[in-house]
């Protein structure tokens, strides 16, 4: 559903349930060789024909890549639906992106990233808000008034999913990176210039100096927040090499907070039907 719905918001590409469920099959094939065993098996690349494994796991990028021309095609052949969409933004882009395999790889980098990322996002949302049913009833009832197309405007909604992110960020692990410069610490440390430095995103967005009770799911705290809460909440990592997978554009963040009170009717639904 996620997958579907980003391809036509981001790529103005109507994706079908064969191409979803192949492109699936396919990324899984490619992320264990290429992401998981490759690295840690360098005999992999030297010989690659005789293992058969590699050999699907090639196979799957090259469909990836097919998938990848058809939504360029697409998009040359019936133009943008809409102004600042991703495929638009890399396709007229091309001081940035002088060849066709450069938009490709870049397209494909975007695709796994958002599709990931947003359905990560969307289902601790929703787990956190399944845990806590006085706040889910206390969203659905402020979702009551506005018809679906204006619930992103939703502050309550924003804060729910805000919240979500901070408990559950997608950059969880952290951000690595190798200082270019020294640095001291406001506590006196000196860090100097080529430390690798390691900034574990769920410590800092689970700081009890920042947070009050910061294990607990509310997100009441999102309405008056203070300068350090808004300082620290940075699930995405930060600065030029940030995770590429938030959501960038707004019709993509607009996606987003309507799935969310979509999933919550259409689970009272499915329980309402249940028990009648």
């Amino acid at each position: 559903m996620v997958l579907s719905a980003l391809t036509e918001s981001a790529f103005d590409y109507v994706i079908s349930v064969e191409e979803s469920a192949d492109m699936m099959h396919d990324l899984e094939l490619a992320l264990i060789e290429f992401a998981s065993k490759t690295p840690t098996q360098i005999h992999r690349n030297w010989f690659s024909w005789l293992i058969p494994e590699r050999r699907r796991a090639v196979a799957a990028t090259l469909r990836l890549r097919e998938l990848m021309c058809r939504i360029v095609n697409n998009y040359r052949e019936n133009g943008p639906k809409s102004d600042g969409t991703i495929i638009q933004l890399i396709m007229e882009n091309d001081s940035a992106f002088k060849t066709d395999d450069e938009k490709l790889a870049q397209l494909l980098e975007f695709f796994i990233a958002g599709h990931e990322t947003t359905a990560y996002s969307i289902s601790w949302v929703l787990t956190c808000l399944a845990r806590n049913p006085q706040i889910q009833a206390k969203l659905r009832s402020e979702l009551s008034t506005p018809t679906p197309k204006t619930w992103s405007q939703s502050k309550y909604l924003q804060m729910c999913i805000k919240e979500g992110m901070r408990l559950y960020p997608v950059v969880s692990g952290g951000s690595i990176r190798n200082i270019g410069k020294d640095l001291k610490t406001e506590g006196g440390f000196i860090l100097p210039k080529g430390s690798t430095c390691f900034i574990p995103m769920m410590l800092v967005l689970n700081n009890p100096d920042v947070y009050e009770n910061p294990r607990e799911y509310n997100p009441s705290r999102w309405e008056h927040p203070t300068r350090e809460m808004m300082d620290c909440f940075i699930p995405f990592s930060l600065g030029k090499q940030n995770c590429i997978g938030h959501l960038p554009t707004p019709r993509c963040r607009r996606l987003f907070q309507g799935f969310v009170p979509s999933l919550i009717y259409l689970s009272r639904r499915r329980v309402a039907l249940s028990t009648s």
